[in-house]
């Protein structure tokens, strides 16, 4: 979707229809040679308007620089299956969800060659660790399937139940879950 709008700013972003999604294969492509300049696909979106918004979000948008930009998605916790986490170098910037019914929904920045094993769910719970980088830079850096053993690590425990918000930055993320969160972000 690209950088969630920072408050405020909402009115600078537009959204135009690219693709009606279907059931049969279609190819997308992204010109990312500097930043995103062009998108296209193989079929044409309807002809029809259709009003496009932002996903809202429930929680609160990370405190940060006024530089700082975050990225924003969220999945339903419910009759998730398998969890495949995506790490780049020692930090998990994301996941995908796979659920029961053979969907997935994807979380924080996944690249589909930088996935880890996948994690099992047959436990009340994800756990995931979170570790500070820099001046105290919150990231995510392990996603566990049982509780830790080891004192003196900061986790942040998410039931198979609501929603999971994941805010990610390339200096930061921040992990919201029925009213709680992980560490404030940095400025």
């Amino acid at each position: 979707m690209g950088e969630y709008p920072p408050p405020g700013t909402e009115s600078q972003y537009t959204l135009d229809l690219i693709l009606t999604a279907s059931n049969e294969p279609t190819s997308f492509f992204i010109d990312l040679s500097k930043g995103l300049r062009a998108v296209g696909t193989c079929h044409r979106a309807s002809e029809g308007k259709a009003r496009l918004s932002l996903p809202s979000a429930k929680s609160c948008y990370p405190r940060s620089m006024f530089f700082e930009r975050f990225y924003y998605s969220r999945a339903t916790l419910e009759d998730v299956t398998q969890v495949l986490p995506c790490r780049i170098a020692s930090v998990i910037v994301g996941a995908i969800f796979c659920y029961r019914n053979g969907t997935r929904a994807s979380l924080g920045w996944v690249a589909l060659n930088q996935l880890d094993a996948p994690v099992t769910v047959d436990t009340p719970g994800l756990w995931f660790l979170i570790t500070k980088f820099g001046p105290g830079f919150p990231k995510i850096t392990a996603i566990c399937h049982s509780p830790p053993v080891t004192g003196g690590q900061e986790y942040f425990h998410v039931q198979w139940q609501g929603e999971l918000e994941w805010w990610f930055s390339c200096r930061q993320c921040q992990l919201h879950h029925n009213g709680r969160q992980t560490p404030m972000t940095r400025m």
